[in-house]
């Protein structure tokens, strides 16, 4: 297990402590927000990335602004307590790629099955719906996907479930082509 995978696991099961239903899910909501949020205040903001980033700083430096960042953005007792232990691992350079994890344990927790879908182009909203009713079929889930244009692909889509990629692009068909026609010459 990855060091992001084992925090998002980590923070996950933490905030399912004391709470049931409805509420839980809004707060795991709330912490997904709060993680993105400070992920891009850490990108956007030099004197963020100066402060979180930098081994110059101390530990007790960082977890004073961590302090003041909670009380400013009103931030989950829980996220302050989770900035603290990157604080005192040096581990906000990580923050990115825990949220990531995080957001897909949790719509697996709910019967999601995560999809990577890559396409040359953006689809349209009736495309895309039929795609992914039709994924849904075959993997008897909902599917959640995290799309990614990527115009290199030239046509068609590439779809990655459970580590199995399904690949229609006109790139891989035109390669697949070339291997033919060579290896008949």
């Amino acid at each position: 297990m990855s060091l992001e995978l084992s925090y998002a696991h980590a923070i996950y099961e933490a905030s399912e402590e004391n709470r049931e239903g409805q509420e839980r899910l809004s707060f795991q909501e709330q912490l997904e927000k709060e993680m993105e949020f400070f992920g891009k205040l850490l990108t956007v903001s030099s004197d963020a990335k100066k402060v979180f980033l930098s081994p110059l700083t101390s530990r007790r430096e960082k977890f004073l602004c961590i302090e003041v960042f909670g009380k400013h953005f009103q931030l989950s007792a829980l996220f302050l307590r989770f900035l603290q232990v990157l604080a005192k691992k040096n581990r906000f350079h990580c923050l990115e790629d825990i949220r990531k994890a995080f957001h897909r344990i949790r719509l697996e927790k709910a019967g999601f099955v995560c999809a990577q879908l890559e396409v040359a182009r953006v689809m349209e909203k009736d495309d895309f719906e039929a795609l992914k009713k039709s994924l849904e079929q075959k993997f008897g889930n909902k599917m959640a996907f995290q799309v990614v244009v990527d115009p290199a692909l030239l046509a068609g889509m590439k779809v990655t479930v459970n580590a199995v990629t399904y690949d229609q692009t006109l790139r891989s068909y035109l390669s697949k082509l070339r291997n033919r026609v060579l290896a008949g010459a």
